[in-house]
């Protein structure tokens, strides 16, 4: 980041030589905050900014010295609490006498580290009257991430990025979808190919489809829907919601349209190109990880 990508002051140029800039972060958001309230109250009297949940003087909140202790004195209709110093015995009132009106921002954060620092340092630091509330879903996702990337060497988050290239492809290339028309094309031909019950293609993934979806698979007419159930397939014929990464539970959606269609697709794809090896077979751990998720 350079002086002509973002007007900093010395302090925060210095952050940046260093590559601190999660706190150049921090102050940008910081920034963004100040700014929006600007444009949000510049029409309703003198714009407020950040620097307007100062303390007025005559509050002293501040944690209590190894020299000074808290008192408060009882009075007849309100109690005020002092720091007295031990040695001169100077007291300093911690809040006004008087009612004084203040100031209140409260910040709807996701707990990350960027946003999370601006907060704690307007607030401990600059004492301003600004504080933070997490979401739960935000802290919900946070664990869910930590426990996937904390257990079995990661092969859960990296099951979820091999996948999500998988679950992706409708969009591709460059979100243009091409590749939905592609797939169309592929089943119209599927179904003429594989049009009857008893080709040998369908009834080796019969049983798969059955128990994947949870249908019966006996009689002539109950293996005649689950192939109609094949000619449907909705990731051939829709391009199905997109596992962004910016959405959290995309992949979730993503997952819950797709992997039902495993066995499918693949019985699709087995009729349409030439024979080959299944990788399944091979044993690579990332393919057989990817039929676990799906089982």
């Amino acid at each position: 980041m350079t002086p002509l990508d973002a007007d900093m002051d010395d302090a925060m140029q210095r952050w940046a030589a260093r590559h601190k800039l999660e706190r150049v972060a921090s102050y940008r958001q910081l920034q963004g905050y100040s700014n929006q309230l600007r444009a949000m109250t510049m029409y309703c009297g003198p714009p407020l900014t950040i620097h307007s949940f100062k303390l007025p003087a005559g509050f002293n909140l501040r944690g209590v010295g190894s020299n000074e202790e808290r008192a408060t004195v009882r009075g007849e209709h309100q109690d005020v609490s002092y720091i007295v110093n031990k040695t001169s015995q100077a007291l300093t009132p911690i809040l006004p006498v008087a009612k004084v009106i203040v100031r209140l921002l409260t910040l709807g954060l996701d707990q990350g580290s960027i946003g999370l620092a601006g907060s704690s340092f307007t607030q401990f630091h600059l004492r301003y009257m600004i504080f933070a509330k997490f979401d739960k879903i935000h802290r919900l996702i946070r664990d869910i991430k930590f426990a996937e990337n904390g257990c079995c060497k990661k092969i859960f988050t990296k099951a979820k990025l091999w996948s999500a290239y998988v679950f992706s492809l409708n969009k591709r290339p460059f979100g243009s979808g091409a590749n939905t028309t592609m797939k169309q094309r592929l089943m119209w031909i599927f179904r003429q190919r594989v049009c009857d019950i008893h080709d040998a293609a369908f009834q080796k993934y019969l049983p798969k489809l059955g128990k994947m979806w949870n249908k019966p698979y006996t009689t002539v007419e109950e293996q005649q829907a689950i192939l109609n159930a094949v000619y449907e397939l909705p990731s051939f014929s829709q391009h199905l919601n997109h596992p962004k990464l910016a959405n959290w539970f995309a992949w979730n959606k993503s997952a819950n349209e797709q992997m039902k269609e495993f066995h499918a697709a693949k019985l699709v794809y087995e009729v349409m190109f030439d024979d080959q090896a299944d990788p399944d077979a091979k044993l690579h751990y990332s393919n057989v990880l990817l039929c676990l998720l799906v089982m």
